[in-house]
C-alpha cells in the first residue's frame, strides 16, 4: 500500500468510535508512517550536516532543533540516529518500512558508543544486516540487550579493561542555569556507582509516595536527593548497592546466544565484572524450569 493511501485511511478513520480491530489497524498503518517519516528526517539530517561542511552559516545542530521546535540536545541525539543509520542500511530500511522503531536505532548509536576500538565498531557494523533482522524480531530492550552481548564477544578480553576506564571517567559538575535561575548538577558515573544511586534515590521516591506524597516524581527526587546528600532522616531502608542478573551458564562459561548479564534494570555489563562482584556479594539462585 502507497503512504498516501495509509494517511488518507488514517485522516478519514473517526477514533472516537473505532472498533478494536480498527484501532489495531490504524495503529499499524501509523507505525509504518512514523517509520517513513524516521528515515525520512535521518536522511535530512545528513544532507543538513554535508551543507554545513560547505556552508559555514548553517548550524545543523540549530537548524534540526528549530526546525522540530526542540532541544539542542534532542537535536543532537536525532544526528547520533542519523550517523548510526549512514552507517546501517539494513536498519535505515527496516526503519522506513515501520518494522523498527527509532527506540532499536537508538540501541543500535548506544552499542556502538561503547565500542572504543575501530576494528571492533567496523565489525560491529559489517553484521548490520543480521542486527536488523534481530531488530524486527525483538523489542527495543529485547534488541539493547542482544547489542550488549555481541559487543561483549567482540571485546571479551577488553571487558574489566573498559570497567577500570570507566572509573578514571567519572566526574561531578554543577552550577547555575542562567536562563532558569535554577541550580544543576551532573554526575558522570560508573556504571555501578550509578547502580547504587539510582537505586537508593527510586527507593527513597517510592516511599515518600507510599507515605502520601502525591507529587510528579522528579520533584519527589530532587527533595529526596537534597535530603540524602544533606543528611536529612530518609524514609526508606537503603536497597542493596548493586543488583545483578545473570546465568549459571554464562557466569561459570562465558557468554552464549541465550546469555543473561545486566544491571537490575537492563543496562548490559562485562560477564567479568560480574564475576568480581561475585567474589564478595551475596547470591541469590532462582531456578527455572526445575
Amino acid at each position: 500500500m502507497k503512504l498516501v493511501d495509509r494517511i488518507q485511511r488514517l485522516q478519514t478513520l473517526d477514533a472516537g468510535s473505532a472498533s478494536q480491530a480498527e484501532v489495531r489497524a490504524a495503529l499499524d498503518e501509523l507505525r509504518r508512517v512514523r517509520g517513513w517519516a524516521s528515515q525520512l528526517e535521518a536522511r535530512l539530517t545528513r544532507r543538513a550536516e554535508r551543507l554545513a561542511e560547505s556552508e559555514a552559516a548553517i548550524d545543523p545542530t540549530d537548524l534540526l532543533s528549530r526546525s522540530s521546535k526542540g532541544s539542542r540536545r534532542d537535536a543532537d541525539k536525532r544526528r547520533r540516529r542519523a550517523e548510526t543509520l549512514d552507517s546501517a542500511p539494513s536498519l535505515e530500511s527496516e526503519l522506513g518500512r515501520g518494522r523498527i522503531s527509532d527506540e532499536h536505532v537508538d540501541a543500535m548509536t548506544n552499542a556502538a558508543g561503547r565500542v572504543d576500538d575501530e576494528a571492533q565498531r567496523a565489525e560491529l557494523f559489517a553484521s548490520e544486516h543480521e542486527l536488523a533482522q534481530r531488530a524486527v524480531a525483538s523489542t527495543p530492550g529485547q534488541f539493547a540487550r542482544h547489542l550488549g552481548r555481541v559487543i561483549d564477544r567482540l571485546g571479551a578480553d577488553a571487558g574489566l579493561e573498559r570497567s577500570e576506564r570507566q572509573r578514571t571517567l567519572a566526574s561531578l559538575s554543577h552550577g547555575i542555569d542562567e536562563s532558569t535561575g535554577m541550580g544543576f548538577i551532573r554526575a558522570d558515573l560508573h556504571p555501578d556507582d550509578y547502580q547504587k544511586v539510582k537505586g537508593r534515590l527510586e527507593a527513597e521516591i517510592v516511599a515518600r509516595a507510599k507515605r502520601g506524597d502525591t507529587r510528579d516524581r522528579r520533584r519527589i527526587g530532587a527533595d529526596a536527593l537534597v535530603d540524602l546528600v544533606c543528611g536529612a532522616r530518609a524514609e526508606s531502608t537503603p536497597p542493596p548497592e548493586v543488583s545483578i542478573h545473570i546465568d549459571r551458564r554464562t557466569l561459570v562459561g562465558g557468554l552464549h546466544d541465550q546469555s543473561l548479564c545486566e544491571y537490575v534494570d537492563g543496562t548490559p555489563l562485562p560477564v567479568d565484572t560480574v564475576r568480581r562482584h561475585a567474589c564478595t556479594a551475596h547470591l541469590i539462585p532462582i531456578v527455572l524450569d526445575g
